[in-house]
């Protein structure tokens, strides 16, 4: 019989029960009331057991169990996370020797938990994504693996570029009617694209990046669509002329950071440029292969 039904039968028979009950005096109705709480409460024991039951982590036993725990130490031997969905993956942390490993589920990039904790919070999620893994981690699966977590994992940290910030700023840029705001806005995406080839023909320009990407350019964001949705609102407000003002100023202070970033981000290079030249030219003068006045001349002619 369907629960919701059986449920419904003893709480309809039972109010009429415990109604002739009172009828019959105080004692007898409170017994009778007494009877039909613990009927409803032994009904939701075992629905709730019957439950818990069905959602328990099972895991993996024999040679299904002992194949995965030799395939997962290979796959975090050469790989630093493994990916099963676009938001979780699994990540290694390495206990002792003997390449023994605890993993840990990760959501986003943020740690969530253990795996083993996770599979008593979540246990049918857990059962679903061990088997993601065990299919991810078997030898000839593993080649497969390799790019499609380099994809995903792009994903998680698409906002970590300058691309990302190019992308979401032209989309506002076509919700705001205000000519001067777009103006500088372009001003900003054009200094972004600058950094972009940069940051690609030097990856370790990336440091300098971080604060950029996590708050300036996430709070320019912030500003103007809350901008956007002030204009949309066709609200006239007093004070809308004031705010474009202060956005315009705030935009110009973003732009003259990007070009201040801009050459930070080169000034590296140019030192060892510098440091290069001035080597050559002292090895030069060293083997006698350059006049002593050749360079002063060269360098009063360039002033």
């Amino acid at each position: 019989m369907n629960e919701g039904l059986k449920k419904f039968l003893i709480f309809f028979f039972g109010i009429q029960f415990v109604s002739i009950a009172f009828a019959f005096g105080l004692f007898p109705g409170l017994f009778a009331l007494w009877i039909l709480s613990s009927a409803l409460k032994g009904d939701k024991k075992k629905t709730t057991t019957k439950a818990t039951k069905t959602t328990k982590a099972k895991g993996f036993t024999g040679k299904k169990a002992t194949t995965f725990n030799k395939n997962i130490r290979t796959y975090f031997d050469a790989h630093e996370l493994l990916q099963l969905t676009e938001n979780i993956s699994i990540q290694a942390e390495k206990q002792g020797g003997n390449r023994a490993y605890k993993l840990h589920v990760y959501y986003d990039g943020e740690k969530v938990c253990a795996i083993d904790e996770f599979s008593q919070y979540y246990p049918k999620t857990y059962n679903e994504l061990l088997e993601k893994a065990y299919e991810a981690v078997l030898p000839t699966n593993q080649e497969v693996v390799k790019p499609v977590q380099e994809q995903l994992k792009k994903r998680v940290l698409q906002k970590d570029c300058a691309e990302y910030y190019i992308n979401v700023l032209n989309e506002l840029i076509i919700q705001i009617p205000k000519a001067e705001i777009t103006h500088d806005l372009h001003q900003t995406t054009a200094m972004l694209k600058q950094i972009d080839l940069i940051e690609e023909k030097y990856p370790a320009s990336k440091e300098k990046l971080v604060k950029l990407y996590q708050y300036y350019l996430p709070i320019l964001v912030d500003i103007l669509e809350g901008y956007v949705k002030l204009v949309n609102s066709n609200s006239i407000h007093t004070e809308i002329a004031n705010v474009e003002l202060k956005l315009r100023k705030t935009i110009v202070l973003v732009n003259e950071a990007l070009k201040t970033i801009t050459m930070q981000l080169c000034e590296e290079e140019i030192v060892d440029m510098k440091s290069d030249m001035s080597v050559l030219e002292a090895i030069l003068r060293k083997d006698g292969l350059v006049k002593d006045g050749t360079l002063f001349a060269e360098e009063k002619s360039v002033k």
